[in-house]
């Protein structure tokens, strides 16, 4: 058995993501041409785990593998040897993890190859050929390849020698000279550019270091770099690579106004420094996305509590909706931390996290550094206010009569207050006797004494 499945049991857990949207083309594909080559076995392991894919995968909402077991009729070392075959074959990746609830595999999913690219790995190729022999091999190449020579005549026949029945390479082919951790996917910028046919890609590739850098800069994602590159092009597609950084300048930058009135919140960056753990904490909130920052805070507090407490659906929709109204996530961040950590919260209060959110945009909170100065200053006048209402609350002030009782202390003789007070005390103690006396007295009569 694989080291990565040793000493699994069915209580430990699992979690799957993909590398990219696996497709019911590419289902069909690892049906048709990979099951003869992995087995069948491996084949309804791919497509199960294909069901469990989310969007949001968290780690505290794994499954157990049990559930695989009883889907598939697998054992571990059954489930061991089908992972091995898909492993192998570059559609998945497991790695081993452990955290305070126990042990758990990570499972990637790869897309397949197109039946295309299948056919011409030459590995591949021949394990299908030994599996299903020669002559289905080839018939099966010939039914789904979509590059035959009828096709090829068909187009020209339609539209002519203008089809370009094979895309060329524009960026993908040099994108191996950029830096290992390139943010961007030339490839998949390669098929945006194929799609607008008009611009003019003869000076592409020499310019491949002017894209990457203006898109790393301005933290572009591939479609608005290929729309950036469309909106310097002149009318003949030809595309002005030296306009490209000051398109990108006046389309993205977020420097203020000149002229316009600083908040709190704006002197903070350069006028209040940060000490080294809000540094941290701010440097923590750039690098992490939201969820995966939610987690982290319930994972330290579990360490620190020695618990096993988790975040609930509410939280994650509350993470969510502020995703979906554009709020940066390295404010989300610093919320996160103040409410759970600062603030000691179980769970977040979607009603109070609106309020704050919208309190800090009012006062023009736009990076961390400026979120966790801004609740800096905030819980100091706090204090400040507190402090000065319990000192007011401590100075007593004499009580004023009303005017009718200052007139009438103004016009009693000393001592005369009290002999009048004990003389109708006096009054009133023999009246009530005299009542007393006189209900006895009609008592009697009643009983006919």
């Amino acid at each position: 058995m694989e080291q990565q499945w040793q000493h699994l049991a069915g209580n430990d857990g699992y979690v799957v993501i993909a590398t990219d949207n696996i497709s019911g083309a590419d289902l069909a594909t690892i049906t048709r041409l990979y099951q003869p080559i992995v087995g069948p076995g491996a084949v309804g392991l791919y497509a199960t785990l294909q069901t469990t894919l989310t969007p949001e995968p968290l780690v505290s909402e794994r499954r157990p593998l049990k559930d695989l077991f009883v889907q598939l009729n697998f054992g571990i070392e059954d489930l061991a040897t089908a992972a091995q075959q898909l492993v192998q074959f570059n559609l998945l990746q497991v790695v081993r993890q452990h955290d305070q609830l126990g042990n758990w595999v990570l499972l990637v999913m790869n897309p397949p190859l197109s039946p295309t690219r299948f056919f011409d790995d030459p590995q591949l190729s021949e394990r299908l050929t030994a599996s299903i022999g020669t002559g289905m091999a080839a018939a099966w190449k010939r039914e789904l390849s979509f590059n035959t020579p009828a096709i090829q005549q068909l187009l020209r026949q339609a539209v002519g020698d203008q089809v370009r029945t094979k895309q060329s390479p524009i960026w993908a082919d040099v994108a191996v000279t950029l830096p290992a951790t390139n943010p961007i996917d030339f490839e998949f910028v390669d098929q945006l550019l194929h799609k607008k046919t008009y611009l003019d890609t003869s000076n592409f590739k020499q310019n491949i270091r002017v894209a990457y850098s203006v898109g790393v800069m301005y933290g572009l994602n591939e479609l608005a770099l290929v729309n950036l590159i469309d909106s310097v092009a002149d009318e003949q597609g030809h595309v002005d690579f030296n306009q490209l950084s000051n398109q990108a300048m006046a389309r993205y930058s977020s420097q203020a106004k000149v002229g316009k009135k600083r908040t709190a919140a704006d002197q903070t960056s350069t006028e209040v420094k940060l000490t080294a753990a809000e540094q941290n904490l701010a440097t923590a909130a750039k690098a992490y996305p939201p969820m995966a920052f939610l987690q982290a805070i319930f994972e330290q507090k579990n360490a620190a509590r020695n618990t096993a407490s988790f975040p609930t659906r509410a939280d994650k929709y509350v993470v969510q909706n502020l995703l979906q109204q554009g709020i940066a996530p390295g404010i989300i961040n610093i919320m996160l931390h103040y409410y759970l950590v600062d603030q000691n919260f179980d769970n977040l209060r979607a009603s109070t996290v609106e309020r704050t959110i919208s309190n800090w945009g009012a006062n023009r909170v736009r990076t961390p550094e400026q979120a966790i100065v801004y609740v800096r200053q905030w819980k100091e006048k706090r204090t400040q206010d507190r402090t000065a209402r319990r000192q007011k609350q401590r100075v007593f002030s004499k009580e004023k009569l009303p005017q009718w009782a200052q007139t009438q202390a103004q016009t009693q003789k000393p001592g005369q207050g009290k002999r009048a007070n004990a003389k109708a005390m006096g009054q009133s103690e023999s009246q009530t006797k005299n009542d007393i006396d006189q209900g006895l007295a009609d008592l009697d009569r009643l009983l006919g004494k």
